[in-house]
């Protein structure tokens, strides 16, 4: 009996001894920042959370990098960077990531949508023949990158057009800068996703950077399938 608990106790010492070496050998890594927002040069503050015996190298993603747990940065032009920071010690590392938002902006407001389609589907059909009619009834939806309706779902459309704009009242805020967001263009027969599809248009804001002013006010796409274009107006804010 007293053999078998040794043997346990060994065993479990064992185990919480492995457990903690794998811990040293991959680390949680993370890191915070501040100071991101503004014009340049903007110099942002990084912190990780591990310090010694751990070595912090940073990769700042505009090709400049540094050394230690706590380390700042002036970037010289604005962007959507990548930042890396790599913790590594004689028992092992890991890494963290971050995109880093560096400019005046933390969203981006929808306020208006234009669009435009041919008086034909692709396969040469018109777009509203259950109502004996030629031309489109059109109308938009935005959904974000999880897939939730960010407009009123009882936007109404606006029948018997080729092209219409769309005034966004109230304006649709974006500040999820990282992730897709997607516009329906769509042509109104029973109700969406039963509706006719014009175009779709998927956009993700960080591709719209600049590395200075002013940052584009509205995002294009043309379907050659459907002869659709849209044309997403946005105002950039804080």
């Amino acid at each position: 009996m007293l053999r078998s608990l040794i043997a346990t106790f060994i065993c479990m010492l064992f185990i919480i001894s492995c457990k903690k070496d794998k811990e040293q050998l991959h680390p949680y890594v993370s890191f915070t920042y501040s100071g991101n927002m503004g014009v340049v040069p903007v110099t942002v503050q990084f912190k990780c959370n591990l310090s010694s015996p751990y070595v912090i190298y940073w990769d700042f993603g505009d090709g400049s990098v540094a050394e230690g747990s706590e380390v700042s940065h002036t970037y010289l032009k604005l962007g959507f960077f990548t930042v890396y920071a790599k913790a590594k010690s004689d028992e092992g590392g890991g890494e963290a990531m971050n995109h880093v938002n560096v400019s005046p902006y933390n969203k981006i407001n929808i306020y208006k949508i234009n669009g435009g389609v041919g008086p034909l589907q692709p396969n040469g059909a018109t777009w509203d023949p259950e109502h004996g009619a030629t031309n489109p009834d059109l109308y938009f939806k935005i959904f974000n990158s999880q897939g939730m309706e960010m407009s009123n779902t009882g936007y109404p459309y606006v029948p018997e057009v080729l092209s219409t704009q769309y005034p966004i009242n109230p304006v649709v805020p974006i500040t999820d800068f990282d992730g897709y967001f997607t516009v329906y263009f769509l042509d109104y027969d029973f109700g969406y996703p039963s509706d006719d599809t014009v175009g779709i248009y998927k956009f993700r804001p960080a591709d719209y950077f600049r590395d200075s002013l002013f940052f584009p006010d509205h995002f294009v796409m043309n379907d050659t399938t459907t002869n659709a274009s849209i044309n997403v107006n946005v105002f950039w804010a804080n």
